[in-house]
């Protein structure tokens, strides 16, 4: 019974970073800030790589303006209000292949799911063109 609980769960969260990486490849910057948590909002890595002028340029470079998301796998669960997730990111510029693994917490704030975190985790990531102007 349990078992049938958290299968029927899981798409949910899974959905908030599926979301919100549709929101991205829609360019849709309301619905990109109200889908995370004030907290990563307000940080120094959200208010550089994810403004309009950030992922509008970033999204002109790369092939189908496209990003995929697959692998999201449940980490952890706090058993209360945050559960933590990782999947790749993928993506092609110039035909050639990128490929992140990425880290998301999903955090509950009064009744609401928001990303509360996001993490790249890939070996020199700070080099992967996401990440470059």
């Amino acid at each position: 019974e349990i078992a049938s609980v958290i299968l029927f769960i899981w798409p949910k969260y899974e959905q908030i970073i599926l979301n919100f990486y549709g929101y991205m490849n829609s360019l849709s910057f309301d619905n990109i800030s109200n889908s995370v948590d004030k907290y990563l909002r307000n940080s120094d890595v959200f208010r550089t790589y994810f403004t309009q002028n950030w992922l509008t340029n970033f999204y002109n470079k790369i092939d189908k303006n496209w990003l995929n998301i697959s692998d999201i796998t449940l980490k952890s669960w706090d058993g209360n209000t945050t559960r933590y997730y990782s999947y790749q990111i993928t993506y092609f510029i110039n035909q050639e292949k990128f490929q992140e693994e990425r880290e998301a917490a999903i955090v509950n704030r009064n009744d609401k799911e928001l990303i509360g975190s996001l993490k790249c985790v890939t070996t020199w990531c700070s080099k992967m063109p996401f990440f470059q102007k």
